[in-house]
């Protein structure tokens, strides 16, 4: 951004350009209360999440992006569009349904995985009911009914140099892979 004519460059380390226009709103309000350009830098860039939202979580050789507090059509899109981009040997969407879509729910889970194929990742896993009405036959993936399934088939798996997308609705607490 701009400040008195010269500019300062803001590196966050929140991923994905979704939330880009967080980033913007933080400055602008900013800004607008006449916050110096270098706390509004030293905010932004001294941001680590912790809340489930965006986060990144480093074990062994394996990178997690952890986005689990929260899911619907327009963030599991965004999500997903952010893992195809980053880098990554060997890539992993780990997909918790998206609750409370009503009447909605198995059109939006169908047009999700529509949009899961069309990125290729190494391996797709998906789980809950929403997910399992909406699967998809010709779409290679996982399924598991409960996060217990997940986490002990996970369990004994061996990952190395992965990148992992957990995503999914807070009802799942798909957090708890990860413990």
């Amino acid at each position: 951004f701009v400040d008195d004519d010269q500019f300062v460059e803001v590196q966050s380390k929140i991923i994905g350009n979704y939330n880009f226009n967080n980033i913007q709103t933080a400055i602008a309000i900013g800004r607008y209360f006449n916050v110096p350009a270098s706390k509004i830098k030293e905010a932004i860039e001294s941001y680590l999440p912790t809340n489930n939202r965006s986060q990144i979580i480093k074990k062994d050789s394996n990178t997690f992006i952890l986005d689990a507090y929260n899911a619907n059509p327009s963030s599991m899109r965004e999500a997903l569009n952010n893992l195809a981009k980053v880098e990554g040997s060997y890539k992993i969407a780990i997909l918790g349904d998206m609750l409370e879509l009503g009447d909605y729910s198995q059109k939006e889970h169908e047009t999700l995985l529509e949009h899961a194929k069309k990125l290729n990742f190494d391996q797709l896993i998906l789980i809950g009911k929403e997910f399992e009405k909406a699967k998809d036959n010709t779409l290679n993936h996982l399924h598991f009914p409960k996060m217990e399934a997940l986490k002990n088939w996970y369990s004994k798996q061996t990952f190395q140099n992965t990148t992992s997308l957990i995503k999914g609705s807070r009802g799942l607490k798909l957090e708890q892979l990860l413990d």
